[in-house]
């Protein structure tokens, strides 16, 4: 999210740029699907598999997600009808 962040990307869509948990892991609105790079990506953890269940392996929660190489990640991907906080 740091990364993104630095960068002037927003990760957040419609009311949830304004109602998000400032990177605290609350709301699950931060997804981003890993396009290339996610062995780069730190695992995903208990509580971020049960926010993203449904969903791909290759969907992470940014505000979690740190990096220890390159990867490219696509915003606003589609979810499943189960994650309902965004």
């Amino acid at each position: 999210l740091d990364e993104l962040v630095a960068r002037g990307i927003n990760v957040y869509q419609s009311l949830t740029r304004w109602t998000n948990c400032n990177g605290k892991q609350l709301c699950g609105t931060c997804i981003v699907d890993v396009m290339e790079g996610l062995e780069s990506c730190t695992r995903r953890s208990v509580d971020e598999a049960s926010t993203l269940r449904e969903n791909p392996p290759t969907y992470k929660l940014a505000c979690i997600t740190n990096l220890y190489g390159d990867a490219t990640v696509k915003l606003f991907p589609p979810v499943k009808a189960s994650q309902w906080t965004r």
